[in-house]
C-alpha cells in the first residue's frame, strides 16, 4: 500500500509516522473497509446497487488515505489522481449517486 511505504519513510516528532496509533487506526479502517469491499462484490458484484454503494465507500477510504500523503497525494501522478479518475470512470459504468 502506497500510504505505508510513505509513512514508513516519515517522521513526526522524532518518531516514525507509521507508529502513531491515529495512522495505524486509519490504515485498519482503510483495510477493513477494503476486504468488505472484496467480500460485497464477490456475493453481489451483479447488483449495480451494490456495485455503487462499494465504489462509494472505497472512494471515501481514498479521501481518508489521501489525507495521510499529505501534498505528495496530489502531486504529479499522485494518488489523488487516481481517485479523481476512479470516480469519473464509475459515474460512467454505475451511474452517479
Amino acid at each position: 500500500m502506497r500510504a505505508v511505504a510513505h509513512l514508513s519513510g516519515r517522521t513526526v516528532g522524532g518518531e516514525p509516522t507509521i507508529g502513531k496509533q491515529l495512522v495505524q487506526g486509519a490504515l485498519a479502517d482503510a483495510h477493513v473497509a477494503t476486504e468488505a469491499a472484496r467480500r460485497t462484490l464477490a456475493v453481489a458484484g451483479d447488483c449495480p446497487d451494490a456495485v455503487r454503494d462499494v465504489h462509494e465507500r472505497l472512494t471515501t477510504v481514498d479521501w481518508e488515505l489521501a489525507k495521510l500523503l499529505g501534498a505528495s497525494g496530489f502531486v504529479d501522478d499522485g494518488a489523488m489522481f487516481g481517485v479523481h479518475l476512479s470516480r469519473l470512470t464509475a459515474n460512467c459504468w454505475v451511474g452517479a449517486s
